[in-house]
């Protein structure tokens, strides 16, 4: 039976507590547009430089005699020069692409419940926020708008003069060349403008360009290229953070595939009888509308190339409290207790996640606290390729199936009947009554590979971004709706007995204390001062008059009041 009660006991105890706190939740859609991808701002353009080399030379020379003879020059000097630029590497860049930024979030200020404490109690106010589910919240980027260049720089200049003096001398012009250093684009590929080959030589539109596969003539390599994309991002929340994964891994996605078959090359080297077995390891057969396509061995080399981006939202909020009149405060960590910060004011900024403590100030029956938030963060963009090298091995794969055949083919009869009478001359009508053909639909299927092992030799990265910055341009939640404070009343009551005669000190006067935390200090206004625990104080012999009572308790708050004590007059 004890133990019941405890058990009772303590649920009731856990309930209590439970209940001593309330929770105010503030919805907060924080969002962004049109900002720049690549970097902080809404404006601007992400490129990458790799200078392969960059060489030349600048040289010149003179040489010949000239001579002096009676006051007068002969010979002649050369003057020559000469100088060269040449230089290559490779330039990437992306356009102004752009992003927009959605997260949802609540704020949670969990304080204490109304009521449930006293003036000059400190008082915890724990903060915290949640994101709102995933569908709430959004990283929208624009598509690519990239160019890639192969660039290839030349420019020479050679001059020849010489001084002939006979005499007297004059310069002669003999050779002067000069090429400026130009740029030319060898390669170019543009998911706008498609690839272009020798500075604009060849040229082939998006349409045409892309996605481009050549297999050579033996069936050895192929290879596929597609435009590189952003498209299919997976955006996901992860503790607190915002995420948006463009993350391809299956070997259909990569956007740049090459593929080296071992059993094509072998049976391309024409190795007797060996050669032709390999050659044939995979092939197709067919016979009338059957066809067969079987892969007995197959193994090689597969490099793939995947482009990825990892944008990461990484939030910050801040909050702040409006309470319109000064008091203590400290903010808290709250995973080790640590004071991060105090002080004595009306606003509290914070970082939501902290505690609050602040400390009710004892003359105010009530406090409306007005809250505010806005969001801080780092964002960051990781965007890079990929490379891929796995080896396939597969075995026994097949492909079987029959097209469709016309087992009895439609028949037609023609039908013969007199033209309506009102046709003039007389004519026959005829229309065809017809079966429709009866066909076999064929059918298509499929086994293996039985053996399907493709080990991956290794995984590379190479990044072309990965940088970090604010996000600009979030909106913020200034002066939201008030939540209030309210502490229990902290009073106190004169209870007073009138003195019996006149002239006589009989009266007395009782002072009850409601709520504030004890010991109390009684100051009475005959001069009495007492220190108790006890929420009562009477004080006896007094006088006829006014008589008044001041409570301080434990937090040096004070409350008031005062009562008329009346005597009998005078008899005559």
């Amino acid at each position: 039976m004890k133990k019941l009660y405890l058990i009772i006991l303590l649920i009731s105890a856990y309930l209590f507590s439970f209940s001593q706190t309330v929770t105010e939740t503030y919805h907060t859609p924080f969002e962004t547009n049109n900002q720049n991808l690549w970097q902080q701002g809404t404006t601007g353009i992400f490129q990458i430089d790799h200078v392969f080399f960059e060489t030349g030379f600048n040289e010149s020379l003179t040489f010949g005699p000239i001579y002096s003879v009676a006051g007068f020059d002969f010979g002649a000097s050369i003057i020559a020069g000469a100088w060269a630029e040449v230089g290559s590497g490779l330039h990437i860049n992306f356009g102004t692409e752009q992003l927009d930024i959605d997260y949802d979030a609540n704020m949670n200020i969990v304080r204490p419940t109304n009521f449930t404490f006293d003036p000059g109690d400190q008082l915890v106010i724990n903060t915290g926020f949640t994101p709102s589910p995933p569908a709430t919240s959004n990283i929208v980027t624009d598509t690519y708008d990239a160019n890639i260049r192969l660039w290839f720089k030349f420019g020479m200049g050679m001059n020849l003069s010489a001084n002939i003096c006979v005499f007297s001398c004059a310069n002669v012009d003999i050779l002067n060349l000069n090429l400026p250093t130009e740029y030319y684009d060898m390669v170019s590929i543009s998911n706008v403008t498609g690839i272009s080959l020798l500075a604009g030589l060849y040229t082939w539109p998006v349409s045409e360009a892309f996605p481009f596969s050549y297999t050579d003539p033996e069936g050895i390599s192929t290879t596929d290229i597609t435009l590189t994309s952003n498209a299919g991002a997976n955006v996901y929340l992860q503790n607190n953070e915002l995420h948006s994964f463009v993350n391809p891994t299956d070997p259909n996605d990569a956007y740049f595939k090459f593929y080296f078959s071992i059993p094509k090359f072998i049976g391309a080297l024409h190795i007797p009888y060996v050669s032709a077995v390999f050659a044939n390891l995979s092939n197709s057969w067919a016979y009338g509308p059957f066809y067969l396509n079987y892969i007995v061995l197959e193994s090689g080399f597969r490099l793939g190339l995947y482009h990825k981006q990892h944008l990461v939202l990484d939030p910050t909020m801040k909050g702040r409290f409006d309470f319109y009149t000064k008091l203590d405060y400290q903010i808290i960590n709250p995973t080790n207790g640590s004071v991060i910060s105090e002080g004595y004011d009306s606003v509290i900024n914070y970082t939501v996640g902290n505690r609050i403590k602040i400390d009710y100030p004892c003359n105010y029956d009530f406090i409306d606290v007005t809250p505010s938030f806005e969001m801080e963060n780092t964002f960051t963009n990781h965007t890079y390729d990929s490379i891929a090298l796995d080896f396939v091995f597969q075995m026994l794969q097949f492909d079987m199936g029959m097209n469709s055949i016309t087992v009895i083919p439609a028949f037609c009869v023609p039908i013969y009947y007199p033209c309506p009478t009102w046709s003039n001359p007389f004519k026959i009508c005829s229309y065809d009554l017809c079966t429709p053909a009866v066909t076999f639909g064929g059918f298509d299927v499929g086994f293996g590979p039985l053996v399907d092992w493709q080990p991956n030799l290794f995984n590379i990265k190479y990044d072309w971004c990965n940088n970090s910055w604010e996000m600009l341009g979030f909106n913020s939640f200034p002066n939201q709706a008030p939540f209030r404070l309210e502490p229990r009343k902290f009073s106190v009551e004169l209870n007073i007995t009138d003195v019996l005669c006149h002239g006589e000190a009989t009266g007395t006067a009782t002072a009850t204390v409601t709520n504030g935390n004890p010991p109390y200090t009684y100051e009475w206004s005959n001069g009495t001062v007492v220190s108790s625990s006890q929420p009562t104080n009477t004080q006896t012999g007094l006088e006829a008059g006014t008589h008044w009572v001041i409570v301080r308790d434990t937090k040096e708050c004070s409350v008031f009041d005062s009562k008329v004590i009346i005597e009998p007059e005078e008899d005559l």
